[in-house]
């Protein structure tokens, strides 16, 4: 019976070391997959460059300088208008509302730069009277 408990520890504890490393691969090559499925094929290094082969994830490349442009754009006095026009357009439109407010909400949070980020803690009673977290 001591040596059954032994070999169940033994296989969680493998189980604990290879289902992270295998969930954070497949999340990874997914997202390289769906990024690749978002740039048109003709704007992807292989098109390109006529290669033979497929680069993995190249398209992030291209995804990532858009990103940067948009942030070189977005930053300016015009791009702030362009962002409040464009979010007022976004505000109008029912269902998409909530989702992309409070999608707005998380991502300011987590990236905002100000000193004041994250500076408190709060206890709130969760999920019942009594309980806090």
């Amino acid at each position: 019976m001591k040596n059954l408990n032994r070999l169940r520890n033994y296989f969680i504890s493998g189980l604990l070391f290879w289902i992270p490393l295998i969930l954070s691969v497949i999340v990874i090559k997914s997202f390289l997959e769906l990024i690749n499925s978002l740039v048109p094929q003709k704007y992807l290094p292989e098109a390109i460059f006529n290669l033979d082969t497929t680069i993995p994830g190249s398209g992030i490349i291209l995804v990532l300088l858009i990103i940067l442009i948009t942030g070189v754009l977005v930053t300016n006095i015009l791009g702030r208008k362009l962002v409040a026009l464009w979010e007022k357009l976004l505000n109008k439109i029912p269902g998409f509302r909530n989702i992309y407010n409070i999608l707005k909400k998380v991502s300011d949070t987590v990236f905002n730069t100000s000193d004041e980020s994250f500076r408190k803690a709060f206890l709130i009673q969760y999920p019942s009277k009594g309980i806090w977290v």
